[in-house]
């Protein structure tokens, strides 16, 4: 198997995902934030290469390299979205001879601000579709993670409209609609817009557990919900 394959194909790159939750539980290894989520799957990426790709060794795994610098993607100064556009990748993982390459961005967020955080998920989205837009990466991918109790639940459940009339939620929550167009940034004083064209993204919430790292066995293991979003 070569390491392409693992990202060529959606359904492929989800199986990769899947069995990196699995290799968390089975190995007790905890991710409590979005460093450690990063950083962990950075290393089972690693890890699962060297033991099933043939060509492991062509390929580096990088974190936060920055996209201008690094792989000459270029940013619009007359462009009013894109000075939000993240800088830095959150992992990449390309060949040496930089003829294949793919991204990931990676979301957990923990501290509620609803709004503000779909609307972070939808400028990652952005950010990896740019990086293809300009052909500058192969394949990239978005994958968030939420708890599916307490402070993670209104990520992917509730009311799709709010009471003073936020619609960010219907992207997000139960039978959801897809990204695509313009999209506001629907709190604060600094509003600005994120664009996505023509492209449409559909969020599709999956079950998993991770561990949890509890001395009471009930809690070793916490639930939780992902998508993946391939950025087109």
């Amino acid at each position: 198997m070569k390491v392409e394959e693992y990202f060529n194909k959606k359904e492929n790159f989800n199986k990769l995902i899947k069995g990196f939750f699995k290799y968390l539980c089975d190995n007790e290894y905890e991710i409590y934030n979005e460093f450690s989520f990063q950083h962990e799957l950075g290393f089972y990426f690693r890890i699962t290469f060297k033991e099933n790709c043939e060509d492991y060794l062509d390929y580096k795994i990088e974190f936060e390299r920055n996209a201008k610098k690094h792989f000459k993607v270029l940013y619009n100064p007359y462009s009013l979205y894109n000075e939000h556009l993240k800088k830095e990748i959150d992992i990449c993982i390309y060949k040496k001879d930089n003829t294949k390459r793919f991204a990931i961005e990676l979301k957990f967020p923990l501290n509620r601000q609803y709004p503000e955080q779909m609307f972070s998920f939808i400028k990652d989205i952005r950010f990896m579709q740019e990086l293809v837009d300009q052909k500058k990466f192969d394949r990239t991918y978005c994958l968030t993670l939420v708890w599916s109790m307490g402070r993670g639940r209104p990520f992917y459940s509730g009311n799709q409209i709010s009471d003073v009339g936020i619609d960010i939620y219907k992207y997000f929550r139960g039978n959801t609609e897809e990204i695509t167009g313009i999209i506001e940034k629907p709190t604060g004083n600094n509003k600005y817009i994120i664009n996505l064209g023509n492209n449409k993204y559909k969020i599709e919430w999956k079950d998993c557990n991770i561990f949890n790292n509890s001395e009471n066995e009930r809690y070793k293991y916490r639930r939780c919900k992902y998508y993946i979003v391939e950025c087109k």
